[in-house]
């Protein structure tokens, strides 16, 4: 069974893919303006949840040793299961930010393509990181 550290860390991972499949689509797609600019502006927010899931883990990983040695307890699984709905929650806000923009985009562009793609990975993404939040929170 996974730890909830094991757990941040696959979302983590899981995050910074995602980012990196975004890079490519933006290199490789004609999009307007409204939609390059939406889209980039997603990833500068993934990277920065991408950097704020690795100091957390990082941290984690300090205290959990810090507290092996000291036999304390570590951060509660209430408290990591809100970072991770926190997370969900930002990224259902980026999704809302997609479907802006491709309702302002004209009904045959061929970005709207490209926008369903990435709404669809974001939609995976949330799916994961709230299932391992009710992980958590159900083996608390």
């Amino acid at each position: 069974m996974k730890t909830p550290i094991n757990m941040l860390e696959d979302i983590a991972a899981e995050i910074t893919e995602s980012t990196s499949l975004l890079e490519v689509v933006i290199h490789i797609s004609e999009l307007p303006p409204e939609a390059g600019n939406a889209i980039a502006c997603l990833i500068r927010s993934m990277i920065k949840t991408s950097q704020t899931a690795y100091e957390y883990l990082e941290q984690l990983s300090i205290q959990a040793g810090a507290e092996c040695q000291r036999g304390q307890k570590l951060e509660s699984p209430a408290e990591l299961a809100r970072k991770l709905n926190s997370w969900a929650c930002d990224i259902g806000n980026c999704k809302s930010a997609i479907f802006n923009t491709m309702d302002s985009a004209p009904i045959d562009s061929h970005c709207n393509g490209t926008l369903s793609l990435v709404s669809e990975k974001l939609d995976e993404l949330q799916n994961i990181i709230s299932s391992k939040a009710d992980k958590i929170e159900f083996n608390k």
